[in-house]
């Protein structure tokens, strides 16, 4: 990942954080820290143990680079894409889980509270973290169905590859 890319995602993420801090800062809030507590663990626990589709897109990822017989310039063609999304789908596990351990300290956070009202910033960044956390399961959810389809193209053409060589094998005859 380019500097470039990093320094964009950065921004973005640092922009869904200011707006949904600006959010909950207009719609002036008042809610106690029982309450707030409760709904943030939650999406934090629910979105964390989700996190985890992440590390099944990278195993698929490593089953589709294990397909055997798809010839020379098909595998020459895929394996970009291949390595390519082992690096998105880790790099997206990664933002993913800090963002949910980062929504379970705002609720940790918000217990400790309890009957105070919670600042509009800390629920602005406690709904920011959720939602980019949520936006990474979207995207793995994106991810998974793409290497699926790529997986499925590769094992095509390992049958039809295969069945090419049968097929001469079987015209040849036992040589």
């Amino acid at each position: 990942m380019s500097y470039l890319g990093i320094i964009r995602r950065v921004i973005f993420y640092g922009a869904i954080l200011l707006i949904s801090t600006a959010v909950f800062f207009y719609l002036d809030l008042a809610v106690d820290g029982k309450s707030a507590y409760k709904v943030f663990l939650t999406l934090a626990v629910v979105s964390g143990a989700i996190q985890s589709i992440n590390f099944l897109v990278i195993q698929k990822i490593s089953d589709v680079q294990k397909i055997q017989n798809i010839g020379f310039w098909a595998s020459w063609r895929l394996r970009p894409r291949v390595e390519s999304r082992r690096k998105t789908a880790f790099y997206r596990a990664l933002v993913g889980i800090i963002t949910a351990i980062g929504a379970g300290a705002f609720s940790a956070w918000m217990g400790i509270l309890d009957s105070e009202l919670v600042p509009y910033w800390g629920l602005g960044i406690a709904a920011g973290v959720t939602v980019i956390s949520i936006m990474m399961l979207f995207l793995t959810l994106y991810e998974f169905s793409v290497v699926t389809k790529l997986e499925t193209e590769m094992n095509q053409k390992s049958e039809k590859s295969s069945q090419k060589k049968s097929a001469i094998k079987s015209i040849k005859g036992n040589e």
